[in-house]
């Protein structure tokens, strides 16, 4: 409308001015084009920057309405994935034996390398994403009272051990309870073997020890008992299996068994198992069964070099036959064991006040 009527106001102008010369005429006329091309680069300015103002209104805004829906297609297709491989996990695990193969293997490896250690219940386990980890805790046996002894943490990636976390709640540090306690007859003592006797000796008449004890010799398990006292109780034979007589036997992870029953159900020397079975036809089928999984054990932090198949073959060639005990009991009935012709040397574990009763 407003261009209509800069027209009929030029229209109006050229008409007043009909009666001017040619040339004054066209002179007047060309100064109206001029201000209207002015006015018509205004208006075009003023639309353009208008436009090119709303246009980057608008592409801001769709970049954010991208930004949201990527988001939300990334946090849709976690919220699926998430369950999805959960449930995946849950069934590579719960399909093949898988879990109980790991947790199996897991148990019989504290009972049978772990002098005098027992599992204190079952496993508490939790699956993640195709991993698991099993936490427990072990007791050992002091007097007549079992303590606690160690938590333990076991992360298994797919179908191997990938990671151990190991707390010590006994007095002895986990570093040293790493350590083999036990000395094999043949080899050479390179400690003082008088210090852990005056150890034990400063033990006051009202305390019960635990005492690991190295023999002179091999003996089998009938000798065992019949040598040692009945004022103590035996809880762990470490047994020959053909390794123990190297000269880093110090770290060379022991092997043995308990020589009695636990009433732990989850413990394969189980009451029940053990008068079914007995305890040694056991050992040798956890022995066995670790010779087997030798390739899973090997991935155990410091399990790498334990030869479970060479081990169980000297063993079946050969028969039980014992290097060391681990025994509890009062400290003075343990003082009385230095005059005993089978201890070589001990090596004095946990000390708790009396709980000793018949």
């Amino acid at each position: 409308m407003k261009k209509d009527n800069d027209n009929e106001q030029f229209l109006d102008k050229k008409s007043t001015n009909s009666n001017l010369t040619p040339e004054k005429d066209q002179e007047v006329t060309n100064d109206e084009y001029d201000k209207l091309f002015k006015k018509a680069n205004l208006d075009l300015g003023t639309t353009l920057h208008f436009e090119e103002k709303a246009s980057k209104g608008i592409i801001k805004l769709a970049k954010y309405q991208a930004k949201i829906s990527t988001i939300l297609i990334v946090l849709t297709i976690l919220l699926l994935i998430v369950p999805v491989l959960t449930l995946c996990s849950y069934l590579y695990y719960g399909t093949g034996n898988r879990a109980n193969d790991l947790l199996d293997t897991t148990k019989n490896l504290i009972y049978v390398t772990k002098p005098n250690t027992m599992l204190e219940e079952g496993f508490d386990t939790r699956i993640g994403f195709f991993s698991m980890d099993a936490n427990f805790n072990t007791l050992k046996r002091v007097g007549k009272q079992s303590l606690n002894s160690e938590a333990f943490k076991v992360h298994y990636t797919m179908k191997q051990f990938s990671a151990v976390e190991r707390q010590s709640k006994t007095s002895i540090p986990v570093s040293e309870s790493n350590k083999n306690h036990f000395i094999f007859p043949s080899n050479n003592l390179n400690f003082d073997k008088n210090k852990e006797w005056e150890v034990l000796n400063g033990l006051s008449s009202g305390s019960v020890a635990e005492l690991y004890i190295s023999f002179d010799d091999l003996y089998s398990p009938q000798e065992v008992e019949h040598e040692l006292p009945k004022s103590i109780d035996t809880l762990w034979l470490a047994v020959n299996s053909g390794v123990e007589n190297s000269q880093n036997s110090e770290q060379i992870i022991p092997l043995g068994y308990p020589t009695h029953s636990d009433t732990n159900l989850f413990s394969p020397f189980f009451g029940a198992k053990v008068a079914k079975q007995g305890i040694q036809p056991i050992f040798l089928k956890i022995v066995e069964q670790l010779a087997q999984r030798q390739k899973l054990i090997s991935t155990f932090p410091n399990y790498q070099n334990t030869s479970f198949s060479k081990r169980l073959d000297y063993i079946k060639k050969n028969g039980i036959l014992t290097y060391g005990v681990v025994v509890t009991g009062p400290s003075e009935e343990l003082k009385k064991l230095k005059s005993n012709k089978i201890v070589r040397t001990i090596k004095v574990g946990e000390v708790e006040l009396w709980n000793w009763h018949s």
